[in-house]
C-alpha cells in the first residue's frame, strides 16, 4: 500500500527502496541517490535487472544515502522536531487511504496525490507529538 509504514521501516535498516512513489516522501526520494524509482511495469522489470547488476560499491553508496535520509527525515524524533519547530499552527498532512487506493488505482502514477487532509482541529499534530513524547503540549522536553 503506498505510503504505509513498510518503506519507512525498510529504510530504517538501510534497505534501498524500489518504489513508484518517491515524491510521496518529504523531501522526495531521488532515483539512484536514495532509491530506485520506476513508473510502470516495464520500467519496474528494467529497474529490478539494474538493481541485480549493481556493484558492491554502488550498493554501499545507496544504502548509506538511504540511512542518511531516514535519520535526517523519517525518525519519529525528527518528525516531532519538525512539527515543534514549525512556525505554522496548521501543517499540511497528506493522507493516502486504502479506500482511495482501491477505488482509484489508475491515479497511482508518479505524480499522484489522492487526498490531502484539511479538516482537523487546531493544534492536533502538536498534541499528538506531545503524547508521543510523554508530556503535555507546550511543556519543554525533559533532559536525561
Amino acid at each position: 500500500m503506498p505510503m504505509c509504514h513498510n518503506i519507512v521501516e525498510a529504510m530504517a535498516v538501510g534497505t534501498i527502496p524500489i518504489t513508484n512513489y518517491p515524491e510521496w516522501l518529504d523531501p522526495p526520494l531521488k532515483h539512484m541517490e536514495n532509491c530506485i524509482a520506476f513508473d510502470d511495469e516495464d520500467e519496474l522489470i528494467a529497474r529490478l535487472r539494474q538493481a541485480l547488476e549493481l556493484d558492491p560499491q554502488e550498493i554501499a553508496r545507496l544504502r548509506a544515502n538511504v540511512l542518511d535520509y531516514y535519520h535526517t527525515h523519517l525518525r519519529p524524533e525528527t518528525f516531532i522536531q519538525r512539527v515543534e519547530a514549525s512556525a505554522d499552527r496548521d501543517l499540511p498532512v497528506l493522507m493516502h487511504t486504502e479506500g482511495n487506493v482501491w477505488h482509484n488505482p489508475k491515479k497511482l502514477g508518479r505524480k499522484a496525490i489522492l487526498m490531502q487532509g484539511t479538516a482537523r482541529p487546531r493544534g492536533w499534530l502538536r498534541r499528538m507529538a506531545a503524547c508521543y513524547l510523554g508530556r503535555e503540549p507546550g511543556q519543554p522536553r525533559a533532559t536525561p
